[in-house]
């Protein structure tokens, strides 16, 4: 229906909160951003480019676990050439440089449409919202989810479900994860270690996507990419795993088994619905 406000659902209430690893530790964040230190030069000063496009350079040119998603009003226009952009930007990372630093320019840079947020220890990029109310994407919806002793991905592909059951955007939600984006297999952890216990009632589904990371025995992140109607009406959330801070792909190529297995997983989370 396009809105970007849920007034019938109010404010978003806490009633209940349970996040538990039994088998394993959940991850926590590490150095403060301060600490953070870029470990080489990215990114082109002269080069104009998308608001989205500089952003993930950027991030990639520090071994910690960022969250970013676009905003809306400017990622859907990923389709179009640079001149069509709302407006191209130039940026790049000096080697050394604080991850602190570095999000105060990419801020600046947005023109007032991003900002960073600690959600449960996490460093998300959100979109910056005129009310606490508005709806800009489908992390924004209010979600409740139980959840006992299950693994990571059987934890996001509840949340997906549960999104998808909330008919709040134009987008449907889709999640996908790096590794099976690559061909590879992730970790025996993501789908095999059953420690994930929960109960959340009306949060929004990006605090609920934190809490899940929080109690992962993998360290994680994501990235929020706005769907375009020139193709699938769909965003995408993909899934990063790290090491010590840094993005892993995997080591093994999936098998044609795995790779028809995913493809079930994906179309369960109830993506392709009717809209």
């Amino acid at each position: 229906m396009g809105a970007r406000s849920l007034h019938h659902r109010g404010a978003f209430r806490i009633l209940g909160l349970l996040a538990m690893c039994t088998a394993a530790s959940a991850v926590q964040p590490t150095k403060p951003l301060e600490e953070v230190r870029a470990l080489e030069r990215s990114g082109d000063p002269d080069l104009e480019t998308s608001l989205s496009a500089v952003v993930d350079n950027a991030l990639r040119a520090f071994d910690a676990p960022v969250n970013f998603e676009g905003h809306p009003d400017y990622g859907r226009s990923t389709a179009r050439t640079v001149a069509e952009l709302p407006f191209a930007v130039k940026h790049s990372v000096r080697k050394n440089q604080s991850l602190a630093h570095c999000l105060d320019e990419l801020m600046e840079l947005s023109r007032g449409l991003l900002e960073v947020q600690n959600i449960l220890g996490n460093t998300c990029i959100v979109p910056k919202k005129s009310d606490k109310d508005e709806i800009l994407n489908n992390l924004d919806v209010p979600v409740s989810l139980h959840l006992e002793n299950v693994s990571t991905w059987e934890a996001l592909k509840a949340l997906g479900i549960e999104i998808n059951t909330v008919d709040a955007t134009d987008y449907s939600f889709l999640i996908s994860l790096a590794c099976f984006d690559e061909g590879n297999s992730p970790p025996e952890a993501f789908t095999e270690e059953k420690v994930i216990s929960l109960s959340l009632d009306d949060v929004t589904a990006r605090y609920a996507l934190c809490t899940i990371m929080n109690a992962s025995p993998l360290e994680l992140s994501y990235t929020y990419v706005c769907g375009t109607k020139l193709q699938v009406a769909t965003d995408k959330l993909i899934i990063s795993v790290h090491e010590n801070g840094k993005r892993v792909l995997g080591n093994r190529s999936l098998t044609p088994e795995e790779w028809e297995w995913w493809r079930r997983e994906k179309h369960e989370v109830g993506w392709e619905r009717e809209r």
